[in-house]
């Protein structure tokens, strides 16, 4: 067998608090019990909630790279949406 590249990951999984937190913020969770969003590919930050927005893991595992990404596209979200006010 040859392979490019090989990583190893530890498996990840929502703590128990999130389905409380979940309620509590009226937000829709994912199909692995992580914070959901609208649309995985255009929408990736947005949540059910209006004015709430998510980004790294607590969407699910993510490596730092998409997690910082998904970082900076939320700030920008939360900029658009309270001038938008």
């Amino acid at each position: 067998m040859s392979v490019d590249i090989v990583v190893l990951m530890v498996g990840m999984s929502p703590q128990p608090a999130t389905e409380n937190l979940l309620k509590n913020l009226n937000l829709e969770p994912n199909h692995d019990g992580f914070v959901g969003v609208k649309d995985y590919h255009l929408q990736p930050t947005h949540t059910s909630s209006e004015g709430v927005f998510v980004a790294g893991a607590c969407t699910g595992p993510n490596n730092i790279t998409d997690s910082v990404n998904a970082a900076r596209s939320a700030a920008i979200e939360v900029h658009k949406y309270l001038t938008s006010k």
